[in-house]
């Protein structure tokens, strides 16, 4: 019990602050590649990845659909599509907590 306590307290959050930096400084290096070509679909599609996993979906998809007007691809469109499933449901969501709110 012991360890997984201290697993939980003192390494978990070091691991989760390390993924989320990972995901801001790609976010930042595709933004620098973006500034000298906005056409980029490797960087567009990466920082989209990027905005994804910080829960930023609606940039993502901003992104996701610079893209695709960039390069037709099948895991661009698959992202795009899971994108928006996942803003859909968070809007469902939100809807939801705030009908509760003010009942």
């Amino acid at each position: 019990m012991h360890t997984l306590f201290s697993y939980v307290i003192l390494v978990l959050p070091k691991t989760i602050h390390s993924v989320c930096q990972a995901w801001l400084k790609a976010e930042s290096e595709c933004n620098d590649v973006l500034e000298k070509d906005a056409q980029n679909s490797k960087a567009l599609f990466r920082r989209a990845t990027a905005l994804e996993q910080q829960n930023k979906l609606e940039e993502a998809a901003r992104d996701l659909e610079a893209c695709l007007k960039v390069e037709e691809d099948a895991a661009v469109s698959k992202a795009l599509d899971r994108v928006k499933l996942r803003i859909t449901r968070q809007k469902e969501q939100e809807k939801k907590m705030y009908a509760k709110m003010f009942k």
